[in-house]
């Protein structure tokens, strides 16, 4: 996503470790200060500013005769937090973040009130963590950021020669391309939970009917080569790929049908790797599998399990998990 770097839960992440790196930094403490744990209120922050410690906030409110004893002793300790912080190796900072600081307590609690998807929130927290496991420092880190960000807006490198163009699907209409990588294909990304729930709970199918014409434009951008990926797991949980990609993989189990029979390796995605006993063709014209899985036999409809994206072959499988 474009506005990635724009994003505010991005931007307080990055807060917190500019902070660490430069403890005058007050525009980065006036967006932490109350999503940290640390028991500091506004008024104790506006005292250090109107005092004229802008440059040193955290001392400035040490210097405020208004602060509890307990509070003196959390802000003489946040100083040595935040010194110990910026020392540390960014995946361990933004560990340190999440656990120490109870940053995620306060995004929770906004989730709860606005109705946003915290699993989508903190999925963007994982792709920073992902990122940040690369690097040795802070500073290192925070270099990167700034260049991937200025990479996604320029779309594409400045070196001559052949280079990957980055874009959404949104703005590749019009567009065409030999080869096209679709990535984090997964129900969060697209279509999207409100889509699902809208389709599932609501009986809406229109805001998944959008999705779905937006992931045929991107699909159909390709001229020779497309590749849809997605990742199996996000933040060590198991990530469901979008319900688009099983609707391709069962069109392409749709056209190799013919070549289903028995002997033939199946995977089903509740009940996993198969092998199938007998094909049993039906007077409806339809044909109903017997498929052992692992000792225990079902008797599935090809149609329906394959248009719900169920049921793949093996060979097709595996070739949409290698793209």
């Amino acid at each position: 996503r474009l506005f990635f770097f724009k994003h505010w839960l991005v931007q307080d992440i990055l807060a917190f470790l500019k902070f660490s790196l430069n403890q005058a930094d007050a525009e980065a403490f006036m967006r932490i200060y109350y999503k940290m744990n640390r028991y500091i209120s506004k008024s104790m922050v506006e005292y250090a500013l109107h005092a004229g410690y802008r440059e040193f906030i955290i001392d400035g409110m040490l210097e405020s005769n208004d602060i509890k004893s307990y509070q003196r002793k959390i802000l003489a300790e946040l100083k040595i937090e935040f010194k110990s912080l910026a020392k540390k190796r960014p995946l361990l900072a933004l560990k340190y973040i999440e656990d120490s600081f109870k940053y995620f307590d306060s995004v929770k609690e906004y989730c709860e009130i606005t109705g946003l998807s915290f699993d989508y929130l903190y999925g963007m927290f994982g792709i920073l963590k992902a990122i940040a496991d690369q690097y040795s420092s802070i500073a290192i880190f925070l270099e990167r950021l700034s260049q991937l960000e200025v990479l996604f807006e320029n779309g594409k490198s400045s070196d001559k020669g052949p280079f990957v163009t980055l874009t959404t699907m949104h703005s590749s209409k019009g567009l065409e391309f030999s080869s096209i990588i679709m990535v984090d294909l997964n129900d969060t990304e697209i279509p999207g939970q409100r889509s699902l729930d809208l389709s599932k709970k609501g009986n809406d199918n229109s805001l998944l009917e959008e999705e779905r014409r937006l992931f045929y434009v991107g699909m159909t951008r390709a001229k020779e080569y497309l590749y849809l990926v997605s990742p199996q797991s996000k933040n060590g949980a198991v990530e469901p790929r979008s319900v688009f990609v099983n609707e391709v993989v069962g069109c392409m189990n749709c056209d190799t049908s013919g070549n289903v029979g028995q002997g033939a390796i199946v995977f089903h995605k509740k009940f996993g790797e198969g092998v199938i006993a007998a094909v049993h063709e039906q007077g409806n014209g339809r044909t109903v599998l017997d498929i052992d899985f692992g000792g225990m036999r079902r008797k599935l409809d090809l149609a329906i399990c394959t248009q719900n994206g169920l049921l793949s072959l093996d060979n097709v499988e595996k070739m949409c998990n290698n793209t």
